[in-house]
């Protein structure tokens, strides 16, 4: 097995040198990607409450946000993202897929892909209990 050559980019970033930076980081760091917090649902599991980002404004409450902006639409998150030219959009939040979210999660993925077309980037960040 090779070792991995692991480097540092200019603006802070560590990347697989083989692989180069990935496309979310790509479009965070230029500026073109969108943060959808789908709400701050998730399963609460014991190991990770005493490192939960989420905020206690947030935390267990069924509120959406693009980019910090507060929304109650589809559209109003499709707003956010011609507003900043967005390339790609990452769903976080609670968890985008643990149950109760997960048919949220997909809806609001086949709106985007849908509105912004294939090549437009989508990510989300979960904690893997669903796996």
């Amino acid at each position: 097995m090779s070792e991995s050559n692991i480097v540092e980019s200019k603006s802070n970033t560590f990347f697989i040198k083989s692989r180069g930076i990935p496309k979310g980081c790509q479009h965070c760091l230029s500026g073109t990607k969108a943060v959808l917090f789908l709400n701050g649902i998730c399963q609460n599991p014991k190991h990770c409450c005493w490192y939960c980002p989420i905020s206690e404004k947030r935390k267990n409450k069924k509120l959406t946000y693009a980019n910090e902006i507060q929304i109650s639409s589809k559209e109003q998150l499709l707003d956010e993202l011609n507003k900043i030219k967005a390339k790609g959009m990452s769903i976080t939040g609670g968890d985008p897929l643990f149950e109760p979210n997960f048919e949220n999660t997909l809806e609001f993925i086949k709106f985007v892909k849908t509105k912004k077309g294939k090549k437009f980037h989508v990510h989300l960040y979960t904690n893997g209990l669903n796996f």
